[in-house]
């Protein structure tokens, strides 16, 4: 029997903690309806996704040898009759060991699973504002967008470089086309879903993919998880940042002080937006045509939140 291994890569800020703090949650449920959420890959900062797996295949500096990797997933699906869903946004960097990642997929088909991948895809001018916080939270030096969004004019992604090895795409077509390509799968093998489009609903669009009933479900408790700081919190990250070489602090002092920052009770306000006219004009200019290509593809709507 043909089973589903599906692979939710993301993408960053579209919900991916939500949906992982989510499918740990209810991993009972979902195995009561043939649908493993497997904990292989859990590491102790991240304790409800697979981080650990992406890591290994990334070659990512944060892998963790003590945690179960990708040995434990081989074992694990070399007996297992369900279907199986693994939760990592780190995925989405799609620059992979070559000999390690054949052997994931080798190991996922011999098996008798059918490779499928969920993506969430949000309007970029958001998706945008979601990344560059992000790149504060870890401490790259930028004191505004401006130093950030030329990058998009000759490339299809934003490559973070140091301390970690991140590849975020921003032209999505470019970027279901190279997913089509390393994982040797077509377009039917891809669930591609608008996370404007279903934000209002995300978890239960979720359930929908993978085929699990919405009975008995809680939602309520999973809301507001990992959401946007505040614009006076980006404001004082920003300065941080900037200024954060002039004293000689630890990492782990630095993370202290950027977790108070983004702190909201402390920081309150409204939520960091993209203001900038010429910013937005160039996001809407840059990938409108790229992403009509992927609403057709996948019947999905992201331009019209483009603005």
């Amino acid at each position: 029997m043909t089973k589903n291994f599906f692979i939710h890569i993301g993408n960053h800020k579209t919900g991916t903690t939500a949906i992982q703090t989510f499918l740990n949650y209810n991993s009972n449920k979902l195995k009561s309806e043939g649908i493993e959420y497997t904990k292989i890959g859990f590491t102790e900062q991240y304790p409800y996704n697979n981080h650990n797996i992406a890591w290994e295949l990334n070659g990512d500096i944060r892998f963790s040898p003590k945690d179960k990797k990708l040995d434990d997933l081989y074992d694990f699906i070399s007996n297992c009759k369900s279907n199986v869903i693994i939760s990592s946004e780190d995925f989405q960097n799609l620059e992979f060991d070559t000999i390690k990642f054949d052997r994931f997929k080798h190991t996922i088909k011999k098996n008798n699973f059918n490779i499928k991948i969920i993506l969430y895809l949000r309007n970029q001018i958001d998706y945008f504002a979601g990344i560059y916080q992000i790149m504060l939270l870890l401490g790259y030096p930028i004191k505004n967008i401006e130093n950030v969004y030329p990058a998009l004019e000759e490339n299809d992604f934003i490559k973070l470089k140091h301390p970690l090895k991140v590849r975020i795409w921003f032209d999505y077509n470019k970027q279901i086309n190279h997913i089509k390509k390393i994982f040797d799968i077509e377009s039917k093998d891809i669930i591609c879903k608008s996370y404007d489009e279903n934000k209002n609903r995300l978890l239960k669009s979720f359930l929908d993919i993978i085929n699990v009933s919405n009975k008995d479900i809680e939602y309520d408790k999973f809301k507001g998880i990992n959401e946007s700081i505040t614009a006076l919190s980006v404001c004082m990250l920003e300065f941080f940042n900037h200024k954060q070489e002039k004293f000689d602090l630890s990492s782990k002092d630095a993370l202290k002080i950027k977790s108070l920052l983004a702190n909201k009770e402390v920081f309150p306000g409204k939520k960091f937006i993209i203001k900038d006219e010429k910013l937005k004009s160039f996001m809407i200019k840059r990938f409108k045509d790229s992403n009509n290509l992927v609403e057709n593809e996948f019947n999905i709507s992201i331009n019209q939140f483009l603005d």
